[in-house]
């Protein structure tokens, strides 16, 4: 068996990975000049990037302020380049390596429209300096709007959902004891039909887990 090399325009990298986000725009009205900004960490870069809108399928730029000093910082990278081919004395300033340093890790991006129910992916190619998993961070810079991650609102649905059912417990059994106390010649089989209906609440949770189980299996 042989090495695997991965290279990127010629160099040989060390962990590459490739990165997807999926933004939804769940609100009910339409959103205008969002500001999307992407980041990593020290030990990583991002070599390239990518975004669309899901539906149309029309690309996304990035936001014009970071796009010019992408371009100045891109230029004076290859000035320095040539100055030190000429000169291999020659000692790259710091200021210009902090702002290449910058640009390596940070991407932003901007929505000039985000229609209320539609989606956009931002694609990301980072390379870890390290060889480890990468953990790039999203923000979106809009007012009166909040970003949540699909596994926070599984959460949260998943403990809307314990709340209802143990809240619809509480007022089944309190039903049961009101109408016990009613009809006490009945008491036996209301006993029953709360021991049934309690229970169903049981099965209930159980049933979902299993259909929950089944489907990450495929």
């Amino acid at each position: 068996m042989g090495d695997i090399v991965v290279t990127h325009n010629g160099r040989t990298t060390n962990h590459i990975s490739s990165v997807t986000y999926e933004l939804r725009n769940e609100s009910n009205r339409d959103l205008k000049d969002v500001n999307v900004e992407v980041w990593v960490s020290s030990s990583n870069q991002v070599l390239g990037n990518s975004g669309n809108y899901v539906e149309s399928g029309h690309a996304i730029s990035l936001e014009q302020n970071f796009k010019a000093q992408f371009d100045t910082i891109l230029e004076a990278n290859l000035d320095d380049i040539h100055a030190r081919e000429l000169n291999p004395q020659h000692i790259t300033p710091q200021a210009l390596l902090n702002s290449i340093n910058w640009v390596l890790q940070n991407r932003k991006f901007i929505l000039p429209v985000f229609n209320r129910h539609t989606s956009v992916k931002i694609n990301l190619l980072v390379e870890n300096f390290e060889g480890k998993a990468i953990n790039p961070r999203l923000s979106i810079l809009h007012p009166s709007t909040k970003l949540i991650q699909q596994i926070d609102r599984e959460t949260e649905n998943k403990k809307r959902g314990i709340s209802a059912i143990i809240i619809g417990g509480v007022i089944f059994l309190l039903a049961i004891a009101f109408m016990i106390y009613k009809h006490q010649t009945l008491y036996l089989q209301l006993i029953i039909l709360g021991v049934i209906g309690v229970s169903n609440f049981f099965i209930g949770i159980y049933i979902d887990s299993l259909f929950r189980y089944i489907k990450r299996a495929f």
